[in-house]
Parts: C-alpha cells; structure tokens; sequence
C-alpha cells in the first residue's frame, strides 16, 4: 500500500472514531438532562400531593 492511501484510511478512521465518540456523548448527556428533569417535576408533583393532605 503506498502511503497516501494508508493516510487517508487512517484519518478517516479518525475522524469516524472522534465523531461517533462526539454524538454518543452529546445524546447521552441530553437523554441524562431529560430523565433529571423528568424526575423532579415527578418530586414537586409529590411534594405538592402530600402538601395537600
């Protein structure tokens, strides 16, 4: 293989990695952001639920 192949397989190899790596985190960290959310309007829910009694 001569060299100019070897590099573009191999940045291209790169830029796949860091990018999956990228969207992995940034939808990881919105799925986190929507659960923390939807976990304390259920906490204010019940706290207004029991307030009530």
């Amino acid at each position: 293989m001569d060299f100019l192949s070897l590099s573009i397989a191999f940045l291209s190899g790169a830029f796949t990695g860091a990018a999956g790596n990228y969207l992995a985190d940034k939808f990881t960290d919105a799925r986190r952001e929507n659960k923390e959310a939807a976990a304390l309007k259920k906490l204010w829910k019940d706290i207004k639920k029991n307030s009530l009694k």
